[in-house]
C-alpha cells in the first residue's frame, strides 16, 4: 500500500540520518521532496558553530544570500544531492530548510 511505501521510506531515510549524524559528528537532518513515487532525498548536517556565528548577523539582515553560502556546509554528498543542486525547486527547499534552522539558531541566541 502506499501509506506502507511511505512509511518505509521515512524509516529508511531517518535511519540514515542517525548513522550520518555519528559520522559526522553534527546532527544530521533527513528532507524528502518530490513525490512518494519518486522520492528526492537530501541529508542537511546542522549548522556548525563557526557557521552559525558568522551568519547570524548576515542572515538577519541579509537573508537567503546568507544561507546559499550555508548550502556546501551543510548538504552532505550523499542520495540525490546532486539533483538538488542541479533543480532550483530542490535546490531552493534546502535554501529555505537552512533559513528555518539560522532562524531557530537566532531565537536561541536571542533569549539568553
Amino acid at each position: 500500500s502506499e501509506k506502507m511505501k511511505k512509511d518505509e521510506l521515512f524509516q529508511h531515510v531517518e535511519k540514515r540520518a542517525a548513522e550520518l549524524t555519528e559520522q559526522h559528528g553534527r546532527k544530521v537532518i533527513p528532507l524528502v521532496f518530490g513525490t512518494e513515487d519518486e522520492p528526492v532525498i537530501g541529508y542537511l548536517k546542522e549548522i556548525s558553530r563557526v557557521a552559525k556565528i558568522r551568519i547570524l548577523d548576515s542572515a538577519l539582515t541579509g537573508g537567503m544570500t546568507a544561507c546559499e553560502s550555508l548550502v556546501d556546509d551543510c548538504l552532505i554528498q550523499e542520495a540525490d544531492y546532486k539533483k538538488i543542486l542541479e533543480e532550483d525547486v530542490y535546490y531552493l527547499g534546502v535554501v529555505n530548510e537552512i533559513n528555518l534552522m539560522i532562524k531557530t539558531a537566532g531565537n536561541q541566541f536571542k533569549k539568553k
